[in-house]
């Protein structure tokens, strides 16, 4: 179900955090185990610099090799959950309760995302951890719990888990005491090396300004939505979701009249409330990161709130389980899938990196090597690489220049914006444009387009506006292939220039090359209002200004030409 879900993505292609990890196995070994591998924060030696050395080099050439791997990671993952819960449980009960973290929505992102791993660990060495611990074996436990916790913060949860575990499993004493020597132990080494990490200049995201008890409450209510897979549906289709989980509230709570199934909840509760606490314990540290919010860095926390659900309906019948899993597994495939092209938009998600996000980014910036390649096999030493107008919210997943330096493994590489005045500009290495929307946006643009483009601003500029045309059309023609980012400006560049000489319908009929290109802009909206008003059509000027302003609020001439409008101005 998992698979499909994720049907048409990108699976395993680099982007985001990847290229700083890369960044720093390409270019300074040895790697240092106790920094965070060119990361913002946190030290987790396992789950960057093991697993990068490992499948660094297969992350380029076989990404699909890696989304393999987190695939075997995850039945690892579900294997661990069922054969613990088969202690307490019938199998049908305790597949529903492994099955909990692969249909998650969050999921997703863990499998197709390289440094999701992180997570991916974290959760896998967290169930190991519980079932050595459920099985009395301190030693495997205490060292799965402390790969755990080299991997993600989020496994020391298991930490005070691992005394409680003992006292119920044995009711004695003594033997909780051991395990919390076990717990001691891990937490001791954990300790150690993070205070040595620390010292290599490690930096945790915890500022200096107390405890964030405003964003608790959000952050729960937001990991709890996101736990139940309501957060990325539509409206509509949340209500009914919800409504679905009400049902399975309702169908339990009549059942638990019958004596059976309350003996049946009494001797789960321990798992029951041991798994809320999980959760709640595990989640509240996310509001130090408040609102910088992200479903998947929750999925730990939630293994607990997944025990303790399907537990509480398992207890009532094995069928309200099951339920619970066709349900969660419906909302997974109601929520948006893989996009088929990366448009210049962004889309709308309450995960700041979801998992429509997330395949957006991959095919920008993988489009981007390709297209590169394409063309450059090798860039000079110290080239620069000029971007025309990157779709919105995308720089992220370059990582500033280390991508380019990852493709060429060359250090000295830079990857910056194009300059305002190109012709003021030294030429760069190579030059990057942009579709609109497009399965692979990028495009390598023609060095004698951007020349061509930049003769006719100084044509403009001298007032020589019929050359300025010609040299725009020309630089249209030059630049094969399309890379509409870039030609929807020479396009409305032109529509201006015919505007200037009188030529309105043409200046309409350019204006609106550029909106098929590159979508609604203030630019547009503005030039659409003068054609509208030269034609006399008032009602329809009035509209797209304030449509302009909607979108660039402020827009000078969308307010000059509103002020116009006010005042009744004639059309020129």
């Amino acid at each position: 179900m998992l698979l499909f879900a994720c049907r048409g993505a990108p699976l395993g292609t680099p982007v985001l955090d990847d290229y700083s990890f890369l960044d720093r196995l390409t270019f300074q070994p040895p790697l240092d185990p106790f920094d965070s591998m060119g990361g913002a924060f946190y030290w987790r030696p396992l789950s960057r610099q093991l697993y990068f050395s490992l499948m660094g080099p297969w992350l380029l050439t076989a990404p699909r090799a890696v989304a393999a791997l987190h695939v075997l990671l995850l039945v690892a993952l579900y294997a661990a959950i069922f054969r613990s819960a088969r202690r307490g449980f019938a199998a049908p009960v305790a597949a529903a309760i492994a099955a909990f973290p692969l249909v998650s929505e969050p999921a997703r992102v863990l499998l197709g995302w390289p440094s999701a791993v992180q997570h991916l660990l974290a959760m896998l060495f967290a169930a190991a951890a519980i079932h050595e611990a459920l099985a009395g074996r301190r030693v495997t436990a205490a060292l799965a719990a402390l790969a755990g916790v080299l991997s993600h913060e989020s496994v020391a949860l298991a930490l005070p888990a691992f005394p409680l575990i003992a006292y119920f499993r044995t009711r004695r004493a003594r033997a909780a005491l051991e395990w919390v020597g076990a717990s001691a132990a891990v937490g001791a080494l954990w300790g150690a090396g993070y205070r040595i990490a620390l010292a290599h200049g490690v930096r945790t995201p915890l500022g200096g300004g107390g405890i964030p008890f405003a964003a608790m409450g959000t952050v729960l209510v937001k990991a709890l939505g996101a736990a139940l897979n309501l957060e990325e549906l539509a409206p509509e289709t949340r209500l009914a979701v919800a409504w679905g989980y009400v049902a399975l509230a309702v169908a339990a709570a009549l059942l638990a009249a019958r004596g059976r199934v309350r003996s049946a909840l009494a001797a789960r509760a321990p798992v029951m409330l041991g798994g809320i606490a999980w959760f709640a314990l595990g989640t509240l540290p996310l509001a130090w990161i408040w609102p910088d919010w992200n479903a998947w860095r929750n999925v730990t926390p939630s293994l607990g709130l997944g025990a303790a659900l399907t537990a509480a309906l398992g207890a009532a019948s094995p069928w309200l389980a099951g339920g619970l899993v066709v349900l969660r597994a419906a909302a997974v495939l109601a929520a948006p899938g893989a996009p088929q092209a990366a448009e210049i938009r962004v889309p709308q998600a309450i995960t700041h990196v979801s998992f429509e996000r997330l395949v957006r980014l991959q095919r920008i910036v993988d489009s981007t090597r390709a297209a590169l390649a394409s063309r450059y096999a090798r860039l000079p030493h110290g080239g620069v690489v000029d971007f025309w107008v990157m779709p919105a919210l995308s720089e992220v997943g370059y990582q500033g220049s280390r991508a380019l330096r990852v493709w060429y493994r060359d250090s000295t590489l830079v990857w910056q914006s194009m300059p305002g005045r190109i012709d003021d500009a030294p030429p760069a290495a190579a030059y990057v444009g942009y579709n609109k929307s497009s399965r692979a946006p990028a495009v390598v643009l023609n060095p004698a387009a951007l020349r061509g483009y930049a003769r006719a601003e100084a044509a403009l500029r001298a007032g020589r506006l019929a050359e300025a045309d010609s040299l725009l059309g020309a630089a249209l023609e030059a630049q094969r292939p399309l890379a509409q980012l870039f030609c929807a400006l020479l396009a409305y560049r032109r529509a201006r220039v015919a505007w200037e000489l009188g030529d309105r319908a043409r200046a309409d009929s350019l204006n609106r090359q550029n909106f098929e290109w590159v979508g609604e802009s203030p630019e547009y909206y503005v030039m659409e209002a003068r054609v509208a008003l030269a034609g006399g059509r008032r009602d329809q000027a009035a509209r797209a200004v304030r449509r302009a302003l909607a979108i660039k609020p402020g827009f000078p001439e969308a307010v000059a030409l509103g002020r116009e409008l006010a005042a009744g101005a004639s059309p020129p």
